[in-house]
């Protein structure tokens, strides 16, 4: 939604973005590994220098066993290897919103759930009412508000989310990389699961010795209570299906 913000400012439009979010660090940081055409698309807006700054240029995720042990990799060309730009979504989406000098921002309003979308009987228009009781008139209203989107709902209300019967787990951490980006595909049969669930763990570097890690996990709509909150539970949780070789839980 940003970058769609960030392009149609790109191009002389007027825009303003709305977020159901109290504030711009309501959601929590992560790691995005962005490939060519995301890249071709950053560039195409003045974003090149954000890139060449903050993004560290990896090979695409190898694959190796839980024990450690590599399975597959990318061939090693130039373009290979710096093939992924990997950056912190809570600086990218600072950028794009504040634009590269920091003195383009884009107009953001925070906690502004919508509540409905009427058109109205002028030609291109369109009005936005919140839960706060304001509204806004624009020509054109693009719901980038993910899963759980509250545009979608008013607008086409038969479309019910499907849950996917996966939970992600991720972080960002102060740890150097000791290995190119991977991902390891695995199971866990946690007490209370009937059977073994699919699980898949993967490590990218970011710049600045950070890294990004995340656990999907595919759990059944009925053990979905079964799934860990806790950090030293999902530690214990996760390190029983990859503990062996130099797996970094």
């Amino acid at each position: 939604g940003m970058t769609l913000a960030r392009t149609m400012r790109h191009l002389k439009m007027d825009v303003k973005v709305f977020d159901r979010a109290h504030d711009r660090h309501a959601q929590a940081n992560r790691g995005l590994g962005l490939w060519d055409n995301s890249q071709l698309c950053l560039r195409s807006i003045g974003m090149a220098p954000f890139l060449d700054s903050h993004a560290r240029f990896v090979p695409p995720a190898a694959y190796r066993s839980v024990d450690g042990t590599w399975l597959s990799r990318c061939s090693n060309t130039p373009k290979n290897q710096r093939r992924v730009a990997c950056v912190e979504q809570a600086q990218l989406l600072s950028v794009l919103e504040h634009g590269i000098s920091g003195n383009d921002s884009i107009h953001v309003e925070w906690g502004k759930q919508v509540v409905a979308v009427d058109e109205t009987s002028k030609p291109d228009s369109v009005v936005l009412h919140f839960a706060d009781g304001t509204s806004e008139e624009g020509g054109l209203v693009v719901g980038a508000d993910g899963a759980d989107s509250g545009v979608r709902e008013r607008v086409f209300p038969e479309a019910a989310a499907q849950w996917t019967q996966t939970t992600c787990f991720s972080a960002v951490v102060d740890r150097p990389a000791t290995d190119p980006p991977f991902e390891t595909l695995g199971s866990i049969h946690p007490a209370g699961f009937p059977a073994p669930s699919k699980a898949r763990f993967a490590c990218v570097p970011l710049l600045g010795e950070r890294l990004f890690w995340f656990a999907s996990v595919h759990v059944p709509r009925f053990a979905e209570e079964a799934v860990p909150e806790e950090e030293e539970a999902l530690l214990e949780w996760l390190g029983g299906a990859y503990a062996g070789g130099d797996a970094p839980i």
